[in-house]
């Protein structure tokens, strides 16, 4: 998994966190890329993890960092709330600037299909 999860409330026991598979992001074989159990993995988690830590806790930077580097288990509570918003898209614009779209691994197009 790695060596950071973000855990927020939902029913449905998603989190995110960053991975020690990182190269699965560059490869060019979406069945390795998108190898998932329904968690979001993170290719840059230490950039979320800064933002988090500068605005939504008590704790600066160099504490949390210090957490990290320690490979302790350790855990920081948010001082306010933090709104979460996932979004699962699979199209894009390619580089010849036209509409590209990525195999919708989890079939959501046909459920969003329905209710449009």
């Amino acid at each position: 998994m790695g060596r950071l999860k973000f855990l927020f409330k939902n029913k449905y026991a998603v989190y995110m966190h960053d991975t020690i598979g990182a190269w699965r992001f560059k490869h060019k074989n979406q069945k390795i890329r998108f190898a998932s159990h329904g968690c979001v993995r993170l290719e840059h988690p230490l950039i979320l993890m800064k933002h988090i830590k500068t605005n939504y806790t008590k704790h600066n930077y160099s504490y949390t960092r210090g957490l990290y580097d320690s490979f302790k288990t350790s855990g920081v509570s948010l001082s306010k709330k933090l709104p979460i918003h996932l979004t699962y898209i699979t199209s894009y614009i390619n580089n010849e600037g036209k509409v590209s779209f990525y195999k919708d691994r989890y079939d959501y197009n046909k459920i969003q299909k329905l209710n449009y």
